[in-house]
């Protein structure tokens, strides 16, 4: 499964990868698309989450939103996502 916010991307890599390969829109800052994602698979054997933004301005240039925007993608981004899978791939992944 391939999850991104650029979808013209994300299809072109999941067909380059093969039929094996899906995509669907995500964006990691937002519960209802992680919500979305996570019931349209049943587990999870490998999860990358690489989704970053950054902000390349001097900290006086940087606005409230700018920060909040760069915490929302790097920090928070993956929270979405655990409640679900995480405790249903414990005992299969062999995790306690």
């Amino acid at each position: 499964m391939i999850a991104d916010v650029l979808d013209e991307l994300g299809r072109a890599t999941a067909e380059s990868i093969g039929p094996a390969a899906r995509y669907m829109h995500c964006d990691v800052t937002s519960e209802n698309d992680w919500a979305r994602w996570s019931e349209s698979i049943d587990a999870i054997n490998v999860l990358v989450n690489n989704a970053a933004v950054l902000v390349l301005r001097s900290i006086a240039n940087t606005t409230v939103a700018d920060y909040r925007r760069v915490f929302e993608v790097n920090e928070l981004g993956h929270l979405p996502r655990y409640p679900r899978h995480d405790r249903a791939d414990a005992p299969r992944a062999g995790r306690s």
